[in-house]
């Protein structure tokens, strides 16, 4: 019984710290970037939002490189041969990190293979070189370097956070199972029957 409420115990505790996990990741890409960029960055909002959505596209485009990006399926995620039955650290560095195989694929993809990782993969690098162009055009000297690294950190956060928070919400489904189901059920209810403002 103490073994069984130890194990239920632990799980409800790393299920909250990967729940915290996420905001407290974009708080501190936040910080890094505000940091690292020059203090008039904050006038170029082209520069944060090019970050975040040539992140987001390199994010996307590595997932859809992986080794099997099918095991975000659905129909896999509760599969007992599936990778969410690990612990959440072991599964995090194991498979959220893309290794030299996934780069491989990517650059292959948008080498001609096509598909839907090299079209994430096109937008990424074209973000890239919007920020490139913007950290040349709008700074000298050395806050050019740190318009263009602020600008790289972020895409690099955004990327790691679509990946890690990818791996992160498999693996809580998997985890809750049963508990999903209800949860979208109670919340589709209270969307179905909440008021509606009055026009």
């Amino acid at each position: 019984m103490d073994a069984d409420f130890g194990g239920w115990l632990q799980g409800g505790i790393t299920v909250a710290l990967a729940l915290a996990a996420a905001p407290l990741l974009l708080r501190l890409g936040t910080v890094a970037f505000e940091r690292v960029a020059p203090h008039d960055a904050e006038a170029v909002p082209l520069m944060r939002v090019g970050g975040i959505g040539a992140g987001l596209a390199l994010g996307v485009a590595l997932l859809l490189s992986a080794p099997d990006p099918a095991i975000f399926l659905p129909g896999r995620v509760f599969l007992a041969e599936a990778p969410w039955n690990e612990p959440l650290a072991a599964l995090l560095l194991g498979q959220a990190l893309p290794g030299a195989g996934t780069m491989a694929r990517l650059l292959g993809a948008m080498g001609g293979e096509g598909g839907l990782a090299a079209v994430a993969g096109w937008i990424a690098w074209a973000g890239l070189v919007l920020g490139a162009v913007m950290a040349v055009r709008l700074w000298h000297g050395p806050e050019r370097a740190r318009a263009f690294a602020a600008f790289l950190l972020l895409a690099v956060h955004w990327a790691a956070f679509v990946l890690l928070g990818a791996h992160v919400a498999a693996w809580l489904v998997a985890q809750m199972g049963f508990w999903v189901f209800a949860l979208l059920l109670l919340l589709f209810q209270h969307h179905r029957y909440a008021r509606r403002p009055a026009h």
